[in-house]
């Protein structure tokens, strides 16, 4: 439970920290159009990070404690 509440509360927290997608993969950067927007990049939250291992243990949690166990985590957090 307690891992879970930290993941939560790390993406939270860092949440308005942003950075360039592209950078950290060392590829060229993206340069698109959406609706009228020149000169688009994949700039992202840093808060999307921690949130794929959240996804699993809450699925993880579900297998094991069942639907008690996800609500107990959900109010937790």
């Amino acid at each position: 439970g307690g891992f879970f509440a930290a993941n939560a509360l790390l993406a939270e927290m860092i949440g308005v920290k942003l950075f360039q997608l592209e950078d950290l993969l060392g590829v060229a950067k993206a340069d698109f159009s959406l609706l009228g927007q020149p000169h688009l990049s994949f700039v992202l939250s840093v808060g999307v990070l921690p949130w794929p291992i959240v996804f699993i243990m809450t699925d993880v949690v579900n297998d094991y404690y069942g639907v008690r166990g996800v609500r107990f985590l959900t109010l937790l957090t």
